[in-house]
C-alpha cells in the first residue's frame, strides 16, 4: 500500500510540473514599491474588452455604492452609480460623471486617479483604495463606451466572431481561441505543450509497485 501511495504522489507530482499552464509575463498586483500605495495604470492593456457587469460593476459596489449607491439615506451630493441613468447624469457641479468615449473629460476617472486629497475618491477615511488595475479598468471601461451590461445570466445567448489572436499557430479548435485572446490580453502566454508521455518516475514505479492480482 505504501508503494501505491508513492507512486500515485510521483505521479501526481511529474503531471504537474509537465503541464505548468500559465507564465505571467509581468507583474499585475497594482502596488508600488513599498507595497501599499497603487502605482498610475499604464495602457499596455488599451485592447483588453471591458465588460461591465463582470469588470466594472464588483468594483463599485466594493468601493462606491456605501455612498453612491442604492441607499437613499446614504447617498452623498446626490451621485448614483449604481445605475446607467446616475452613472451618466450631470452632476450639480456641472461636472458628468462620466462621458463614454471620453475618459479624460469624466468626472469619475479625474476622482480616482487625481493626487488632490480632497477631490480623490474613495476618500482616505473611508479606508478604501482602488489598485492600479482596478483604475485601469474603469478609465478602459469609459473609453470604450462606458457599455452597460447585466449579469450574462440574464443575457440572451448569441453567436460571438472568434477573436484575433497574435499567435495564429496555437489555436486548435474555436474555443481556444477564446482563451489564447485572453491570456494575451492579460500579459500571459501559454507554456509549451507537456509531452505525451509519463515521467520516468512514474514508469519506474509502476512496474515494482503494481500487481496482478492472484487468485
Amino acid at each position: 500500500m505504501a508503494s501505491l501511495l508513492r507512486f500515485t504522489s510521483l505521479c501526481l507530482a511529474g503531471f504537474s510540473i509537465a503541464t505548468a499552464g500559465l507564465v505571467r509575463a509581468d507583474d499585475t498586483s497594482g502596488k508600488g514599491t513599498d507595497g501599499s500605495k497603487p502605482v498610475q495604470a499604464k495602457a499596455r492593456s488599451s485592447s483588453r474588452p471591458i465588460n461591465f457587469a463582470r469588470d466594472v460593476r464588483s468594483i463599485l459596489s466594493d468601493n462606491c455604492f456605501a455612498c453612491h449607491g442604492p441607499d437613499d439615506k446614504q447617498r452623498k451630493a446626490g451621485l448614483r452609480l449604481d445605475t446607467k441613468e446616475g452613472m451618466l447624469a450631470k452632476l450639480k457641479s456641472g461636472s458628468t460623471t462620466v462621458i463614454p468615449g471620453k475618459a479624460d473629460e469624466s468626472d469619475l476617472i479625474f476622482r480616482i486617479e487625481t493626487d488632490d486629497a480632497e477631490a480623490k475618491m474613495p476618500p482616505k477615511k473611508s479606508g478604501k483604495q482602488l489598485t492600479a488595475r482596478q483604475i485601469e479598468t474603469l478609465r478602459l471601461w469609459v473609453d470604450q463606451g462606458a457599455s452597460w451590461t447585466t449579469h450574462w445570466a440574464f443575457e440572451p445567448p448569441r453567436k460571438t466572431d472568434l477573436p484575433a489572436v497574435k499567435d495564429a499557430g496555437w489555436p486548435r479548435n474555436p474555443i481556444d481561441r477564446f482563451i489564447l485572446a485572453r491570456l494575451e490580453a492579460e500579459g500571459l502566454h501559454p507554456s509549451p505543450e507537456a509531452e505525451a508521455t509519463w515521467p520516468a518516475t512514474c514508469r519506474s514505479s509502476a512496474r515494482t509497485s503494481i500487481r496482478r492480482p492472484t487468485p
